[in-house]
């Protein structure tokens, strides 16, 4: 599964998993619950429709207080245990206010830039995927995977409405 800057997602007990990173420097903020606490005192606030390994995505605002509080010096010895606590009770909180739709301010900015240049002629024209990969400095596939997930279409979907309102812009 695909992971964005603000995701978050619930690996159950047993699961196994890995993690990679294709672009540049990564945190993850990785908290282990027991499952006693966690049925105790998560799993009477979760909605029914609660699915553990299903993608979830955090408020801007707030991930930008966790990204500063993590990078702060003396974080790491004063406020560990508040600040899970915080942000545990956060996370739980969002699950039971969760909407299935995606926000369109979610859009990854690196994706919205590469979207934005693809309307200049030189780079819809000819080899356009490929300006398309090379724009966004992504892999093709990772590409894709976020066209769909933010635009529920592939690159080349977009790239061929992208030409047909060239077209038809220079028709009239």
């Amino acid at each position: 599964m695909l992971l964005e800057r603000g995701d978050f997602v619930f690996i159950p007990l047993g699961s196994h998993h890995q993690s990679f990173y294709e672009f540049g420097a990564t945190r993850i903020l990785n908290v282990g619950i027991s499952k006693r606490f966690f049925e105790q005192h998560y799993l009477p606030l979760l909605p029914y429709c609660f699915v553990a390994s299903q993608v979830y995505r955090t408020n801007n605002a707030f991930l930008t207080y966790v990204e500063t509080v993590i990078s702060s010096l003396n974080f790491r010895e004063t406020g560990l245990e508040e600040f899970v606590e915080m942000v545990t009770f956060y996370v739980i909180n969002r699950l039971r206010h969760y909407r299935e739709e995606q926000v369109i301010d979610d859009v990854p900015q690196w994706l919205k830039s590469t979207v934005e240049k693809m309307h200049d002629k030189e780079q819809f024209s000819e080899s356009a995927l490929e300006n398309m990969v090379a724009l966004s400095a992504k892999s093709q596939e990772y590409l894709t995977r976020a066209t769909q997930r933010y635009y529920g279409k592939t690159p080349m979907q977009i790239i061929n409405e992208i030409r047909i309102n060239f077209a038809k812009n220079n028709w009239k």
